[in-house]
């Protein structure tokens, strides 16, 4: 039987980041009298689940230099009151464990951000490595390499993991688990199989626009035991 790996993300898949993300936004907007009017709400949302700084470059129309600060005052404000998990998260990540399945935690936020926020939440000890944008905690990861809009970015965490195993890439059996179109696409490009959740700004028609197969867009992380239970035997 080949090796099984689940990567995730992190953002609206296993935190429940998007509605507090959003009000805490809006509030940093309006410290650094920043507009945060309904056109640029736009924009951002469009962005939403992107890399934080060219989203903010881009939706609030700022220099990059003002949107690195305001994202360093959000990853303060995640630190000292870090945001709730998906409902469901620990108890599917317990039941992955449990099958003895390596789990990869890719997110296009700070490494150290991340590690912060699942140490807090007390679900660390499940990941084999988290993945973002200073490589991996370990340092075993090169930094700046891993982007969820490049598949290339999924096949090497891919063959990290097959090194680690002493196992090669075509022997894992891999499936990705994301909320954007964006990510989703770029896994599938991997030729990973993909889990979209709806937890997210993504509706189930943007997914099957994609070609997510219909059994394979599900409602939240909470649902993924049972699809594993009748999928991925």
């Amino acid at each position: 039987m080949k090796k099984r790996l689940i990567i995730l993300d992190f953002d609206g898949t296993v935190l429940d980041s998007s509605p507090e993300g959003k009000r805490r936004l809006r509030v940093l907007c309006e410290i650094n009298g920043i507009s945060f009017n309904k056109e640029k709400q736009a924009k951002v949302y469009a962005e939403w689940g992107n890399p934080v700084i060219p989203m903010l470059v881009k939706g609030l129309e700022i220099s990059e230099e003002k949107a690195k600060e305001i994202n360093r005052q959000w990853e303060v404000w995640d630190h000292v009151e870090p945001v709730r998990l998906m409902k469901g998260t620990r108890e599917t990540l317990a039941y992955i464990k449990r099958r003895k399945f390596d789990m990869v935690l890719f997110t296009s936020r700070h490494t150290k951000n991340v590690a912060e926020i699942i140490n807090f939440h007390l679900i660390d000890d499940f990941f084999s490595c988290v993945v973002g944008i200073e490589g991996d905690a370990h340092g075993n990861l090169p930094a700046g390499e891993y982007r969820k809009k490049d598949p290339e970015s999924f096949r090497g965490i891919v063959s990290y993991v097959a090194h680690t195993h002493d196992t090669t890439y075509d022997k894992l059996k891999v499936i990705y688990v994301g909320d954007t179109e964006i990510d989703v696409a770029q896994a599938m490009n991997a030729g990973l199989d993909v889990i979209a959740v709806m937890t997210g700004e993504k509706k189930e028609e943007d997914f099957l626009r994609i070609g997510v197969p219909s059994e394979n867009i599900l409602l939240s992380i909470k649902e993924l035991p049972e699809w594993m239970k009748k999928f991925w035997k």
